[in-house]
């Protein structure tokens, strides 16, 4: 087992700060090691399941695909930094995930986008679904919320949307 966890240990942050624990505390218990490899397989599968929501993001209008990559990628950083390398220098996957991480920047016509999604969902649950006004004036201030967050980011611009990919 502990053969096992050292080839995991090359690959994973995880598995690195599961095995340092073990030497620093001496001896190793079998549930932790299997915990730790646990929690590294998790982190991929959830990893690869919020990389295919973003990409199915980019067809389909209401799903967006910025937030899904940005997980995907804190999920492979955390177990795997060979397919988070592969994520950030992907040809058109990694451009959403580094203009994000290194400008803090959305395009504007995302923006529009995010927000007129927001507030006919927002709206048609106002008027036509919820009843109560305290639920009418909560989803009122998550709406509202969501709206200032998302043009609380600057608007990239088109000549400086590609920035060159980088390896950790």
């Amino acid at each position: 087992l502990s053969a096992q966890l050292l080839r995991f240990s090359s690959n994973s942050l995880i598995i690195k700060s599961c095995y340092v624990n073990l030497l620093h505390f001496g001896g190793y218990s079998t549930d932790f090691l299997y915990f730790c490899i646990m929690k590294y397989f998790f982190y991929q599968i959830l990893g690869f399941l919020f990389l295919a929501c973003g990409i199915i993001g980019i067809v389909v209008p209401l799903l967006p695909t910025t937030p899904f990559l940005l997980l995907s990628a804190s999920l492979f950083f955390r177990s795997s930094p060979r397919v988070y390398n592969w994520l950030l220098n992907h040809r058109y996957l990694g451009t959403y995930i580094r203009n994000f991480q290194q400008k803090r920047t959305i395009p504007l016509r995302v923006k529009i986008i995010i927000t007129t999604l927001l507030w006919i969902t927002s709206l048609h649950c106002f008027f036509l679904i919820l009843n109560h006004w305290i639920l009418k004036s909560f989803m009122l201030l998550i709406a509202i919320s969501i709206s200032i967050f998302i043009f609380s980011f600057k608007k990239s611009s088109k000549s400086n949307n590609n920035i060159p990919p980088q390896k950790i």
